[in-house]
C-alpha cells in the first residue's frame, strides 16, 4: 500500500504530528531561545511516551514554564484527533483558584504559538459539573470546543443542576406510574427540593412533568427559558437502564400533601436532606456509569491526588471493589503536572503513577497488556525505589558518623571533601570507611535501578547553575549567588563559600549575653520535649518577635498566612524544675533585651536586624528592588518599620548632598527643592514631559497595549520619574544641580540650555546594579503591559465565578495597583509619628510588608505593583508569599532573615524570583541570595542543618521535614556532603540537554 494511503496511526501515536504546528518560540515571547528549545523537546518527549504508556508526570522545578509545555501537547492533541476526524475534546483539570490563569494563558498560548487555519478547533468551555460537561459532548461537532476545563468538583462535587434533579424525579415519576394525586404534591414540592423558586414556577414543572425529557428544550423555550440540550442523551438513556430509582420514587410517594410553606420547618428541613442524600447517590452512580471518551486529560498539582482517601483520588480510583472511579475508562491517555515529587515520598509518587489505571486500555493500547501488567510494573518500581531510600538512609547514617569512624584519617576542618573522598584509597584501610564507600557504592546501584524505571513516568528538569552562553555572546554566568551568615554584612561579599567555612554573624560584647543565655536555655527546654519552637527561636529573629513568643501570642506564619504555632504550647516529659528553669531564663531575658516601647534605635542594634536592613539599604541603592523573607509576623513589622525609617533618612540627607545642601537643619530648603525639582521634572508645565511622553508613546505605538492606557501609562511613568528615588538613582549630583532654579523663589526653569532631551540622555545613562537604565525598565514595563493586555482581549468572555484569581481586565488592575501602592503607608496604624511633610508623603511607599493578616485584595495589589519598576521597591512577608505568586520581575535579590528546618520552603521562596522572564535572566545577573544567621546561636544549628538537608533532600527520596521538626545536635555538627556525591546519588529524570 503506498505510503499516501495508509491508515494514520493509532491515536495517540499520531499525536506527534499535531506538534509541527506549535511554535513555542513565538513572535511575542520574550523568552531565550533554549528555554524554547528545552520545552518543545519536553513537549515531543511527552508525546512520543504516551504512543506507548498510559501517561506520565511532568515536574519540572516551579517556573520553568511546565504550562507552556503541557499546553503544547494539549494543542497537538487537538489538531491530530481533529485531522483524524475525531471531535472528542481534551478535558484540564485544575484547582479552582487556578482555572481563570489557565484558560488566559491557554488562549494567549493559541493566538501566539499555534499555526493552524482553522483556530475554531481550539477553542475552549468550562464545565462546572458533571451535567454541563456531558452537554458540551453532546454538543454538534461544529460548535464542540477542543478542550474543556474543569475542576475536581465537576465529578466530585455536589449536584446542583435543578434540570438533572428534576429528571431525576420525573423518571422515578414514571417509573413509579404516580397518580394525579401523587403527582400535585410532587409539584407543589419540587421548587423546594431543586432549590429553583424563581424560573421553574408550577406551571413551568406541570409542563415538565407531562413531557418526555427528550421534549424539555422545547417546554422551556415555550415558557420563555432558552437552553440548549438542557437534559444530556447520555442522561436518558443510563438512568433509565442502569440506575435503581426506587427509593427515590418511594420518597416521591411519601410527600406530605401539605405544600411545604404549611409544614414545619423541622419537617420541611428532613425532607429536603432525605432528597439530597438520594440525589446524591444517584448522581454519583449516575457519573461513574455514564459512557463517554476524550483523548487527553492534564491534571495540575497533580500532588493532591497522593493521599487515596481525598476526593481527587477517588476519581481515578475507588478503596473498594465494588465502587467505579468516575473518571474510569474514559479517556486514552493522562498528563499530570507537579513541581514537588520529592517531597511526597515514594510511595505516594507511585500512588500518583497508578492513577493512570484509570485509562481506556482497549481502545488505546499501550505496552501492557491491561492493568494487571501495569500494576505488575509500578509494584517492581516500588520495590526498587524502597531499596535504593534504605540504601540512601544507611549511607546518610554513616556519613553523619564520619568523624567518628574515620578516627585518625578524618578529614581536616575546611579540607575539600570531595578530594579526600577520591584520595581514601591511598589511606590506610579503615573498616568503618571501607564501610561507608560500600554503602555508597550500594546507593549508586539501587539508584541506578530505580531511576532506569522511573525515568519513563517523570520528566522533570532542574534549573542549570549557569547561564548558557548568549546569543550575542554574553558570558555563562551563574544563575544564582549565595551570600551565608556574616557576608551580608561585608562590603563586597563573596559566593559559593563551601559551608564548612561559612561563619555566621558576630554578636559584639554589648548585646552577647542575652543570646547565651537563650542557647542555655535549649538544654531545659529539650527536656521539656516541646512541639513546637520557643521563645529563643524569636530572639535570634528580632528582639520584637521574642516579646510576643514569650508572651504566648501567636506570631507565626505558615505558607497560606495561618499560625505556624512554633511557640511552646505543652510540655513532654520534664519536671517541675525545669518548667522553672524556663520561666527564670525568659524572665531574665525579658530584662536584658529592649523593650517593644523603647526607641527605635535600640531595636534596631539587633545584629540579625540590623544587618539585613543595611544589606537591603545597599541594594536599593543600587538601584533594586529587594525581597525579605521573615517567619515571624512581628519580625517583618519590625523590619519594616525600620526600613521605612531608615529611607526615608537616606533619600533626605543623599538628595541634600546631591543638590548641595547641608542636610541637618534645612529641612524646609530641602523640601522646597525637591518641590522645584518635581515640578521640573514631572509638573504640568515640565521641560521634560514632552519629550519624555514622546519617547513612551513611541514604545507604545509599537506595542499592541490598547491606546485607551496609554495617557494613564505614560502618567504614571512621569510621576515616578519625579520622585524623590528616582532623583537619587538616576541624575547624577553636578547635573541634579543644574536643574535646579537660581534662586530660592525663581521660575521652575533649569539653568539655561538644559533641554528635556539632555534629563533624558541623563536617565538612559545611568544604570542600575543590573545594568539596566530608567528607560530600560519602562521598556520591561511596558513589555509587561502588554501580556496583560493580550489577557485581557483573550479572557473577554470568561465565565464570571467567584473564585478567579484574576480580574476581567488584568491590565487595568495592574496599573490600579501601581497607583494605590505609590500613595499607601506601611506605617502600622493612624497613631504614628511621622512628620506630615511633602518629602515624607513621597518616600514612605518605598516599604511595604505583607504578612498573614493582610487583606487578599490589598495582598494582591503589592504583589502586582512589586511587579512594576514603580512602588514598593523593598517588600518583606511572612511565609505567606512563599509559594504560588509571581515577583519576578524586577528583582533579582532576595533575603532569607529567617531560615526553615525544611530546604523546600526556601527554594520554594527563591522560586517567587527564580521564573521564565524574570529580571535575572532579562539582565543575565544571578539572583542573589542572602542568608544570614548568628554565630553560637540556634540560628547557627539551623543554618547548618538546613543546608545539610538541602544536599540530601533529594538523595533519601521523599523525607520529609516538619516546619517544628528541631533536630538534636549530632544533625548540625555533621560534615557537609560534597556537591559532586549528592549529584552523582540523585535522580536524573531529565530529557533535554544543551548538546541534544
Amino acid at each position: 500500500m503506498p505510503a499516501s494511503c495508509a491508515p494514520p496511526p493509532p491515536m495517540p501515536a499520531r499525536w506527534l504530528s499535531g506538534i509541527e504546528h506549535v511554535d513555542l518560540k513565538g513572535a511575542n515571547r520574550k523568552v531565550t531561545g533554549q528555554i524554547a528549545e528545552r520545552q518543545e523537546c519536553t513537549a515531543r518527549e511527552i508525546l512520543r511516551r504516551l504512543s506507548s504508556q498510559p501517561g506520565l508526570v511532568l515536574a519540572d522545578e516551579v517556573g520553568m514554564g511546565k504550562t507552556y509545555v503541557a499546553m503544547s501537547v494539549i494543542a497537538s492533541a487537538i489538531i491530530s484527533e481533529r485531522e483524524g476526524k475525531k471531535h472528542d475534546p481534551v478535558v484540564v483539570m485544575v484547582p479552582p483558584a487556578l482555572k481563570t490563569k489557565w484558560i488566559r494563558d491557554w488562549r494567549t498560548f493559541q493566538a501566539d504559538h499555534v499555526n493552524i487555519a482553522d483556530k475554531g478547533w481550539l477553542s475552549d468551555e468550562t464545565a462546572q459539573e458533571g451535567s454541563d460537561f456531558f452537554r458540551i459532548l453532546e454538543k454538534p461537532l461544529r460548535k464542540r470546543p477542543g478542550l474543556i476545563f474543569v475542576t475536581p468538583r465537576c465529578f466530585a462535587g455536589a449536584l446542583g443542576d435543578p434540570l438533572i434533579k428534576l429528571g431525576f424525579i420525573k423518571l422515578a415519576k414514571d417509573e413509579a406510574g404516580l397518580g394525579a394525586g401523587t403527582e400535585g404534591r410532587l409539584i407543589r414540592w419540587a421548587q423546594e427540593l431543586v432549590r429553583q423558586k424563581t424560573r421553574l414556577n408550577e406551571q413551568v414543572l406541570q409542563s415538565l412533568m407531562n413531557a418526555s425529557l427528550k421534549d424539555w428544550e422545547g417546554v422551556l423555550e415555550s415558557h420563555g427559558i432558552p437552553m440548549a440540550g438542557p437534559v444530556p442523551d447520555r442522561f436518558t438513556k443510563v438512568v433509565s437502564a442502569r440506575l435503581d430509582l426506587g427509593e427515590l420514587a418511594a420518597f416521591v410517594k411519601k410527600l406530605p400533601a401539605w405544600s411545604p410553606e404549611k409544614v414545619s420547618l423541622e419537617r420541611k428541613g428532613d425532607q429536603k436532606e432525605r432528597f439530597r442524600r438520594i440525589i446524591a447517590g444517584l448522581y454519583r452512580e449516575w457519573l461513574s456509569a455514564v459512557p463517554w471518551r476524550c483523548p487527553l486529560l492534564v491534571l495540575d498539582e497533580a500532588h493532591h491526588a497522593k493521599n487515596e482517601r481525598t476526593q481527587l483520588a477517588r476519581l481515578f480510583r475507588e478503596s473498594s471493589d465494588d465502587a467505579v472511579a468516575a473518571l474510569n475508562d474514559n479517556f486514552d491517555r493522562m498528563l499530570f503536572l507537579t513541581a514537588t515529587p520529592f517531597e511526597l515520598g515514594h510511595g505516594e509518587l507511585v500512588k500518583i503513577l497508578r492513577h493512570f489505571s484509570a485509562v481506556r486500555w482497549k481502545s488505546a493500547p499501550t505496552r501492557f497488556s491491561g492493568r494487571e501488567e501495569f500494576f505488575e510494573e509500578t509494584g517492581r518500581l516500588e520495590q526498587a525505589l524502597d531499596l535504593n531510600q534504605q540504601a540512601a538512609r544507611r549511607f546518610n547514617e554513616g556519613w553523619g558518623s564520619l568523624d567518628r569512624i574515620a578516627g585518625a584519617q578524618a578529614p581536616p576542618p575546611g579540607a575539600d571533601l570531595n578530594l579526600w573522598w577520591n584520595n581514601l584509597g591511598n589511606e590506610p584501610e579503615n573498616p568503618g570507611l571501607t564501610g561507608l564507600k560500600d554503602s555508597f557504592a550500594r546507593c549508586l546501584e539501587t539508584k541506578s535501578k530505580a531511576e532506569g524505571l522511573l525515568s519513563p513516568w517523570i520528566i522533570r528538569h532542574n534549573r542549570e547553575e549557569f547561564f548558557q552562553p548568549g546569543e550575542r555572546g554574553e558570558a555563562a554566568g551563574p544563575r544564582r549567588s549565595r551570600y551565608q551568615g556574616s557576608a551580608i554584612s561585608d562590603p563586597e561579599p563573596a559566593a559559593g563559600q563551601d559551608t564548612g567555612s561559612v561563619t555566621g554573624l558576630a554578636i559584639s560584647e554589648e548585646h552577647v549575653w542575652p543570646f547565651l543565655i537563650a542557647a542555655r536555655s535549649w538544654n531545659a527546654l529539650a527536656r521539656l520535649d516541646y512541639d513546637a519552637s520557643h521563645f529563643a527561636d524569636g530572639l535570634v529573629s528580632s528582639y520584637e518577635a521574642f516579646h510576643y513568643t514569650r508572651e504566648g501570642l501567636t506570631p507565626a506564619e505558615g505558607p497560606s498566612g495561618e499560625e505556624a504555632q512554633r511557640v511552646p504550647r505543652r510540655a513532654g516529659g520534664g519536671t517541675a524544675e525545669d518548667t522553672a528553669e524556663i520561666e527564670w531564663y525568659a524572665d531574665l531575658l525579658n530584662k536584658l533585651i529592649p523593650g517593644r516601647d523603647d526607641p527605635p534605635e535600640k531595636l534596631l542594634a539587633h545584629p540579625k536586624v540590623s544587618a539585613t536592613v543595611n544589606r537591603a539599604l545597599r541594594i536599593w541603592r543600587g538601584g533594586e528592588k529587594v525581597l525579605v523573607f521573615c517567619f515571624y509576623r512581628q519580625t517583618a513589622r519590625a523590619l519594616s518599620r525600620h526600613l521605612e525609617r531608615e529611607t526615608e533618612s537616606l533619600v533626605r540627607e543623599s538628595l541634600a548632598e546631591k543638590i548641595g545642601l547641608e542636610s541637618g537643619g534645612q529641612d524646609d530648603e530641602i523640601d522646597l527643592r525637591l518641590r522645584q525639582l518635581r515640578r521640573i521634572l514631572a509638573g504640568k508645565n515640565s521641560p521634560v514631559q514632552k519629550p519624555f511622553a514622546d519617547i513612551v508613546r513611541a514604545l507604545l505605538k509599537r506595542s499592541e497595549i490598547p491606546e485607551a492606557y496609554w495617557a494613564r501609562i505614560i502618567r504614571i511613568t512621569r510621576a515616578y520619574l519625579g520622585t524623590p528615588q528616582s532623583l537619587l538613582r538616576y541624575l547624577p549630583p553636578d547635573f541634579t544641580r543644574r536643574l535646579l532654579p537660581a534662586a530660592r523663589g525663581g521660575p521652575d526653569r533649569p539653568e539655561e540650555g538644559i533641554t528635556g532631551e539632555d534629563v533624558l540622555s541623563a536617565l538612559n545613562q545611568a544604570e542600575d546594579d543590573s545594568g539596566l537604565s530608567f528607560l530600560g525598565k519602562i521598556k520591561i514595563f511596558l513589555d509587561f503591559c502588554q501580556e496583560l493586555a493580550k489577557r485581557s482581549a483573550n479572557g473577554a468572555a470568561l465565565p464570571g465565578e467567584p473564585d478567579q484569581d484574576e480580574p476581567e481586565a488584568p491590565l487595568e488592575h495592574y496599573l490600579d495597583s501601581i497607583s494605590s501602592c505609590a500613595k499607601m503607608s506601611t506605617a502600622s496604624g493612624p497613631g504614628t509619628d511621622s512628620k506630615a511633610s511633602a518629602i515624607r508623603v513621597r518616600v514612605r511607599p518605598t516599604v511595604h510588608r505583607v504578612d498573614g493578616q493582610t487583606e487578599p485584595a490589598l495582598r494582591d495589589r503589592i504583589m502586582l505593583a512589586f511587579n512594576s519598576p514603580m512602588f514598593p521597591e523593598i517588600l518583606v512577608t511572612t511565609q505567606v508569599l512563599g509559594e504560588g505568586v509571581d515577583l519576578h520581575r524586577f528583582c533579582r535579590h532576595v533575603i532569607h532573615h529567617d531560615l526553615d528546618w525544611n530546604p523546600s520552603r526556601l527554594e520554594q521562596r527563591v522560586g517567587r524570583l527564580d521564573r521564565v522572564r524574570s529580571k535575572s535572566e532579562a539582565t543575565r545577573k544571578p539572583i542573589d541570595i542572602y542568608e544570614p544567621f548568628l554565630a553560637g546561636s540556634a540560628d547557627e544549628k539551623m543554618f547548618r542543618v538546613v543546608t545539610d538537608r538541602e544536599r540530601w533532600f533529594k538523595v533519601v527520596m521523599g523525607q520529609k521535614y516538619a516546619g517544628s521538626a528541631a533536630p538534636d545536635d549530632r544533625e548540625s555538627e555533621r560534615r557537609l556532603l560534597p556537591k559532586e556525591l549528592a549529584r552523582a546519588l540523585t535522580f536524573d529524570l531529565s530529557c533535554w540537554r544543551k548538546n541534544k
